[in-house]
């Protein structure tokens, strides 16, 4: 049985694991270049999520301040008949405006 040269500090590495150690390298740049691309779209989702968020309480802002009630207050709406609930609201109770 033939024994392997056991390698020093002054051994070059291989070019094959110099070519792998390349290959791995680029692999993690494509990663991380990959996941830089997912964050951004991310960012473009959640800033788009956030308009809509706004538009979504300036709505309710205008059902609740349409029916004289105070701004903050917190209504439920059934998407089949329109009837609104109120849910919270110091001075309101809670039946169907």
């Amino acid at each position: 049985m033939s024994e392997l040269k056991r390698l020093t500090v002054n051994d070059p590495v291989s070019r094959e694991e110099l070519d792998r150690i390349g290959q791995i390298d680029l692999a993690r740049a494509g990663i991380a270049d990959k996941n830089l691309m997912l964050d951004q779209e991310k960012i473009r989702l959640l800033a788009a999520a956030r308009r809509l968020d706004e538009q979504y309480q300036s709505l309710f802002k205008e059902i609740v301040v349409a029916r004289g009630l105070p701004e903050d207050t917190k209504v439920e709406v059934n998407m089949n008949t329109g009837a609104i609930k109120v849910v919270s609201h110091q001075e309101a109770s809670s039946e169907e405006v």
